[in-house]
Parts: C-alpha cells; structure tokens; sequence
C-alpha cells in the first residue's frame, strides 16, 4: 500500500473517531433547551411555581364528615367545625349553600358551650341557605383552638348529589362566610 492511500484512510478513520466521540459526549451530556414564550412586550418569563403555605395561625372553617352518602329519607348530621389558630375568635358568621331539591336541613343546632349567643338561625328552602350567627357575649371568654361550633341534621329528599359547602366570596367581603377576631371589627377568613 501506498503511503498516500494510508494517510487518507488514517484521516477518514480520524474524522469518525471525533464524530463518535461528539456523538458520545452529546447522549451522555445532553444540553438543556429553554423556550421563551415572546409577546408583543418582549420576552414573558416562565411562572414561578410556589408551594402553597397555610399560616399556623390561619383560621378555617370544615364541616365534618367532609363526604358522605346516605339513601332518601336517612337523617345525617354533619359538624360545622371552626379552627382557630392561634387567634381568639368573638364572632362566626356561616353562611352554607345547598341543593333543595336533594338535600332539606331539618335543623340546624348552634354548640351554645363554644358561642354562648346565637345572633341568626335561618334555613331558606327555596335558595338553599343556611344562615347562622354565633357570638360571645361581651366579656365571655374568646373561643380559640378547633371546635365543633354547630351541628346540621340534613335529609335526603330523593337521589342525587349536593354540595353542602360554605358560600365564600374573598376575604374581608361580609355577605358570606365569615369569622371575627375578638376586639377587631374585620373579617379574618
């Protein structure tokens, strides 16, 4: 073999050594891609993904059992529970949306050893509200902690689904669910 047919057969071997070894080093380290979504405005960057953080001292309300299934005409109750947190709570206003078609609240019995004052109790039928007021009266202790502050006996009318669910329509708003802290006049739910 001629020295010249060598040295281009050590050349292509050459060339295909580098290009499996790009090969190679490009599977085993692939590059990241970041795409930017463009707007008129400019570049929009990607949103941040933030973990959801409830405050130790966020007050909640629950009703209790959360999910429950029952044939028509049963009677159930279902606790209406107030977590307080770390705050001190004078006043709890409940307002509960419901179907009336599936669901009639037979009553609805306020814990008068948590709220010594019930203030409302109404039931509309038609609309599928419950109403209910609870307060401490001037000078009684501040309800704090997690209590079950009123108990709903609910019957099924015949078969279906319905939500049993507190009306709320966003913070500091007063025609909805709301919750007061002792010695302060806003809405803290």
């Amino acid at each position: 073999m001629n020295s010249a047919l060598k040295k281009i057969i050590f050349g292509i071997l050459a060339i295909v050594i580098v290009i499996e070894l790009a090969w190679a080093y490009q599977t085993l380290n692939p590059q990241k891609t970041t795409v930017k979504k463009t707007t008129q405005e400019g570049v929009v960057p990607p949103p941040k993904k933030e973990a959801a953080v409830i405050p130790v001292d966020a007050v909640r309300l629950s009703l209790l059992p959360a999910k429950v299934s029952f044939g028509t005409g049963q009677i159930t109750n279902i606790d209406i529970v107030l977590n307080a947190g770390t705050k001190k709570i004078s006043t709890a206003d409940i307002d509960l949306k419901y179907d009336p078609n599936v669901l009639q609240i037979i009553k609805t019995t306020p814990a008068t050893k948590i709220f010594n004052k019930t203030l409302t109790n109404k039931n509309d039928e038609k609309t599928g509200r419950v109403n209910l007021s609870l307060t401490q009266t001037t000078g009684s202790v501040p309800v704090t902690g997690k209590n079950v502050i009123a108990t709903v006996s609910i019957q099924a009318l015949k078969p279906g689904l319905s939500d049993l669910s507190f009306t709320f329509n966003g913070y500091g708003e007063t025609n909805d669910s709301n919750v007061l802290e002792t010695g302060k006049t806003n809405d803290i739910l």
